[in-house]
């Protein structure tokens, strides 16, 4: 058994059990994922665990990067005095909505680890860049006026202690919008399907049904781990479990095609009894 660098107590577990809240979030992940999908990438998508979403780029332990995600569905942009505000709650003033996100991050046994602290905001930013004319939908610090930049570092030196942000987070505002997420995700899987297997035919929606249904599943569970394998198995949306799901719920004539050659050998050629030709077949 490996040990799990992301097996200790977690900062807060209400996000779990207020799990339909959220929904917008998970089917943004989802998108997030079903890109690493395209590429082939091995990943497990880890559902309010330390953050609303984090996603580990192997399934193994020793080796694994992570990318940690905070989404937000909010009626307006954020300005950066909006996330860095601090409310006055009665043991001292809270956490504010950037300072929460990094201190998942900043001083932990996988901070090293961490390639990507992304802030995903469904109605955007109102942020002084240092080119006011471009529109972007990813924003890096590097992006922000030196006014900007200096006010959000003074705000979280008092709250966090640190003296620099962070040079790999990241402001995204998302394709995704609250009001079509499922039909968008939906289409999304039948397009990820129709790229790694051309001319092939799939239910989407089975493809959707299934994946959101595991996702509400293990984001309902708030144990936390010490053990990696176990973190993977009952937290975790992996690749080989999407890989199946899409397996199931698609054809393919070339596959239609083999599997009719295949028992044509068996039975002609091989002459194997009903009970081997089962057992292969279904390997």
């Amino acid at each position: 058994m490996e040990r799990n660098v992301l097996g200790h107590a977690q900062r807060e577990i209400s996000g779990a059990t207020t799990f339909g809240k959220y929904d917008f979030q998970y089917h943004w992940a989802l998108c997030r994922i079903i890109e690493k999908h395209k590429s082939n990438s091995d990943y497990a998508l880890l559902i309010e665990y330390h953050e609303d979403v984090v996603i580990a780029d192997s399934l193994y332990g020793d080796s694994a990067k992570f990318e940690f995600f905070q989404v937000k569905n909010t009626g307006k942009p954020f300005t950066s005095d909006a996330l860095t505000k601090r409310e006055q709650g009665a043991e001292g003033p809270k956490s504010s909505i950037l300072g929460k996100l990094l201190s998942s991050c900043i001083g932990t046994d996988y901070e090293a680890r961490i390639t990507e602290i992304g802030l995903v905001s469904s109605s955007g930013f109102s942020f002084d860049q240092r080119d006011k004319k471009l529109k972007l939908d990813i924003i890096t610090s590097g992006d922000l006026s030196v006014d900007c930049l200096s006010g959000l570092t003074e705000k979280l030196k008092d709250e966090l202690g640190i003296a620099l942000l962070p040079e790999n987070i990241k402001f995204i505002v998302p394709k995704i919008k609250l009001e079509n997420h499922e039909e968008f995700v939906i289409g999304r899987f039948a397009e990820l399907v129709n790229e790694i297997f051309p001319n092939s035919h799939c239910n989407a929606v089975n493809i959707y049904r299934a994946i959101i249904d595991e996702i509400h599943r293990k984001g309902q569970n708030t144990y936390d781990f010490t053990v990696w394998e176990r973190m993977v198995e009952d937290k975790s949306l992996t690749s080989h479990k999407v890989k199946d799901v899409i397996a199931v719920n698609t054809t393919s004539p070339k596959l239609e095609d083999f599997e009719k050659d295949f028992e044509y050998l068996a039975k002609n050629d091989m002459k194997w009894n009903t009970l081997t030709y089962r057992k292969i077949n279904k390997k």
